[in-house]
């Protein structure tokens, strides 16, 4: 499609010329194409320096973060060649997925900074590949004899010295794979709040360059971005509202939760654990299921490496996890343990969440106040929705026989599962409200669920004088809040979901099919209005929509207050 480059002898300016013979400029080529011919001048660089005498290492960072693929396989081929050819290839990645590539095309990989990562393969079991020259320059210049540097093992330290930097581990025992262990002298958390958000495990070069447009440099300043605030810039920088959640759940997750890894914290993110009270209130075995089903889905978050990974994790690692999410800092704390301050205060408070405390003789995880960013809005006036309560991110388990048994999940009857919404909760609570629709509910004396449930809608509207909030709204708030009150299992979202396809009550909901059922939810849940109301949660399957009608089945009628 693209056949040479030329540079504009007036202008300076660099042009392609393509099949059609137009000539465009760099701005005109796909992220991906552009890492392609990046990548092609750096080459071609250094090997006019080698051909005048100069060797130079030849440094690369995440400079394939947007390729695909079939991109990414031609590329490292290509640095194969270059590197049987004697020239030192370093090449720097925070993409596992990158690193074994690279693991399994021949490369020595070594970890410097990161958790436990186990080769592809056996360093020793590796064949050689074979070399092919890449150009006849390159072979003039770099003697056929040479070969690539011999990295030395690190050499033993006495106990008493820690070193400044990250440094390499290997295992022992020479009859297994080699496995990179991430030392970090400062403590158990991957990252800290004050680090550059460049660390983090799904950002690469160019993203992190366009958040800096922002005034984005740390984590801290991630974590507290508002997305409503600023949505204009980061649709003109091309970065979804979900791209964005994700980023600022892996920093959150790798900033508070000790002893967790970098992909350890992008899995959680891609099945919708938003920040560490999610992670520690959720069921280790439901949470195992929700991985494993997700495997199975091909979704745009989801990385090839987890898909690939078919026995990670394990129940016990997702149960260290949960417990790990239980023992986690809070934003506050984390930032006081960095020393870092952000630019006001009460954001610092707007984005903290509580951490979770158990009642007296409480041993498993309870639900408890998850992240709430105080200054958001109702999704239905915003159209961006809340990430308020773990009933309002996370997808239900299925009622089966091994969720039965967690106090987390089921009710104190012990035969169904708990009721995420009560009538005597706080109006904030309630699907659909933020917290400034809350304070304005609270102004019309509307302080609980059976407040809101009780008063007539028109009244509601008349009295709020809000312009984007009519009578019908206050109704599908009310219809929402009721089925959450009376069927155990339903979060936020699923309440939503259900309300949008004029499902509103519990009689309606048990006398479908599973099928039928998914078939007038699964169409909802694709719009653009569903997924605000997913947020980061998964479409509900089969399996799920088969709960809600066994939950329905098992629906009692609203408490008084």
């Amino acid at each position: 499609r693209y056949l040479h480059f030329s540079l504009e002898p007036l202008s300076s300016e660099l042009l392609i010329q393509n099949a059609d013979g137009q000539r465009l400029p760099p701005s005109a080529l796909s992220r991906g194409t552009l890492d392609q011919a990046a990548l092609s001048f750096r080459l071609a660089l250094v090997t006019e320096y080698a051909r005048r005498g100069v060797r130079l290492p030849l440094v690369l960072d995440d400079v394939l973060v947007d390729s695909d693929e079939g991109r990414l396989t031609a590329a490292v081929d290509l640095l194969r060649e270059v590197a049987d050819q004697g020239q030192q290839v370093v090449f720097l990645t925070c993409q596992e997925h990158l690193s074994d590539l690279f693991d399994e095309h021949g490369f020595s990989v070594r970890m410097l900074t990161g958790g436990l990562r186990r080769a592809a393969r056996p360093l020793a079991s590796r064949p050689a590949s074979p070399a092919r020259s890449t150009s006849g320059v390159v072979a003039e210049v770099i003697p056929p004899e040479a070969t690539s540097v011999e990295i030395q093992p690190p050499q033993r330290m006495s106990e008493s010295f820690i070193p400044p930097f990250p440094h390499i581990v290997e295992n022992s025992d020479p009859d297994s794979a080699p496995v990179r262990v991430r030392l970090q002298p400062e403590g158990p958390y991957w990252l800290r709040i004050d680090s550059s958000v460049g660390l983090l495990p799904s950002l690469g070069t160019q993203m992190e360059r366009r958040l800096g447009t922002l005034g984005v440099g740390n984590l801290g300043d991630l974590i507290l971005l508002n997305s409503d605030q600023a949505a204009g810039e980061l649709q003109a920088l091309q970065i979804s509202f979900s791209q964005l959640r994700g980023w600022q759940a892996e920093a959150r997750l790798l900033c508070c939760v000790p002893d967790l890894t970098g992909s350890e914290a992008q899995l959680l993110s891609a099945v919708g654990i938003q920040n560490p009270v999610e992670l520690g209130t959720e069921n280790p075995e439901a949470l195992w299921r929700r991985i494993e089903r997700a495997r199975l889905r091909e979704t745009e978050t989801w990385q090839p490496w987890m898909a690939d990974r078919t026995d990670w994790p394990d129940i016990e690692r997702v149960r260290a996890w949960t417990r790990n999410g239980r023992r986690a800092m809070s934003l506050r704390a984390a930032s006081q343990w960095a020393g870092w301050r952000p630019r006001r205060l009460q954001d610092l408070e707007q984005g903290d969440w509580a951490p979770w405390v158990p009642d007296r003789g409480e041993r498993e995880p309870r639900p408890s106040r998850a992240y709430v960013r105080r200054g958001d809005e109702s999704p239905m006036i915003d159209g961006e929705r809340t990430t308020r309560d773990d009933h309002s991110t996370r997808r239900r388990p299925a009622l089966d026989g091994s969720s039965a048994s967690s106090e987390s999940e089921v009710s104190e009857e012990g035969n169904s599962p708990r009721y995420y919404l009560e009538s005597d909760s706080p109006i904030v609570d309630a699907p659909s409200i933020g917290p400034k629709m809350a304070e304005k509910l609270n102004g019309q004396g509307i302080l609980t669920v059976h407040d809101l449930l009780s008063r007539n809608a028109d009244r509601i509207a008349a009295r709020l004088d809000e312009p984007r909030v009519d009578s019908e709204m206050i109704r599908t708030w009310q219809s929402q809040a009721s089925l959450m009150c009376r069927i155990p299992g339903l979060r936020g979202h699923d309440a939503m979901l259900l309300v949008a396809c004029d499902l509103l009550t519990p009689d309606q909901i048990r006398t479908c099919t599973a099928e039928g059922l998914l078939s007038r939810v699964g169409p909802v849940a694709a719009t653009r209005e569903g997924q605000r109301m997913l947020r980061s949660a998964t479409p509900p399957d089969l399996k799920e929509v088969t709960d809600w009608i066994l939950w329905a089945s098992l629906s009692r009628e609203i408490r008084a207050a």
